[in-house]
């Protein structure tokens, strides 16, 4: 393990130059941090680890694995989230460094800009279509529900505050009711997509089930998954990353999918029985498809100032901290 130090920045580099921890205080460093982290890292499928880099959201057709049958195929393009819920705008990126190093997260500067949305060419078309076709419009929907709900929160008031903060919720109508079972399939395959070489479809081949034959099965018992009501302003687009908690000494493995109006994270492996914020939606790949229904319930409302999944602390917070 080598440290670096760079402005006010410490780099932990372990194993190998793709992964490093980047801390402001090293005096956390010890042994006993360094057993917690190596043993997240174990946790990984060796291939993920070891591999050369694959880009997570590949910006060219090239010809790869499908991140949902695992056919070798030319790869299409799929937006996360999809294109019809308003992924199809000019988006900013930023680097890790650059959001450490930003001492004003209200103003980040200049980014990576890249055209037509966030997306990547990481399905085979037959999985790209079968799944917009049978899931895509059940999550514009559910969108479209959650940006009417932001609207009706004073979301400037209660950034000012600390927070956290729940929201009452209703999905669907009597006269147009929603089904969950085909919105958390349509989460599970942009899961599939941020898992690259963790492939979680091919790691779980009861995912495949899930998506391509549309049964009611239990999502694996390795994986959680939640759901947030998210305000932004920022998206976070984040691949398999571990995350340890040096207070209650515990890691986990953390995807997640957080652009307005929606964060889901999805938990790979973790020390502990994980916690997700707001609905965990670990049951609905047992309901069918098309198993309409009111959904009512209270979800936490979350915001993206910081560039750490599931950090959904308002700008208050952030700066108080």
């Amino acid at each position: 393990m080598l440290l670096l130090q760079t402005q006010n920045l410490y780099t932990y580099r372990m194993n190998s130059d793709r992964w490093k921890i980047v801390t402001k205080d090293p005096s956390i460093m010890n042994d006993e941090i360094d057993r917690l982290f190596n043993d997240g890292l174990a946790a990984a499928p060796s291939n993920y680890l070891n591999e050369d880099v694959i880009a997570m959201l590949p910006k060219k057709a090239v010809t790869g694995i499908c991140r949902i049958c695992g056919n070798t195929n030319v790869l299409t393009k799929e937006h996360i989230p999809l294109r019809s819920s308003g992924n199809k705008d000019r988006s900013t990126s930023y680097s890790l460094s650059q959001w450490l190093e930003n001492k004003n997260i209200e103003n980040m500067g200049k980014g990576k800009v890249t055209q037509g949305g966030i997306y990547g060419f990481t399905l085979c078309r037959d999985c790209n279509s079968a799944t917009g076709a049978k899931y895509g419009n059940e999550y514009k929907d559910w969108s479209h529900s959650g940006v009417l709900a932001l609207q009706s929160i004073p979301l400037d008031e209660i950034n000012g505050r600390v927070g956290p903060f729940a929201q009452k919720i209703q999905f669907g109508t009597k006269n147009k009711p929603v089904n969950p079972g085909a919105m958390v399939r349509q989460v599970i395959s942009m899961m599939c997509s941020l898992s690259g070489t963790w492939d979680i479809a091919g790691m779980y081949p009861d995912i495949r089930k899930i998506l391509l034959g549309g049964e009611s099965i239990a999502l694996p018992a390795e994986l959680d998954l939640g759901m947030v009501l998210y305000a932004g302003p920022r998206s976070r687009i984040v691949g398999p990353q571990l995350k340890v908690d040096v207070k209650t000494m515990t890691w986990q493995w953390v995807m997640e999918m957080a652009y307005p109006p929606f964060a889901f994270q999805m938990v790979l492996a973790s020390s502990t029985k994980a916690t997700l914020n707001g609905i965990v939606m670990n049951e609905w790949s047992l309901k069918k498809t098309k198993e309409p229904m009111v959904f009512m319930g209270e979800i936490e409302v979350g915001f993206g100032w910081s560039p750490y999944p599931a950090d959904y602390r308002t700008l208050y917070a952030i700066n108080k901290d």
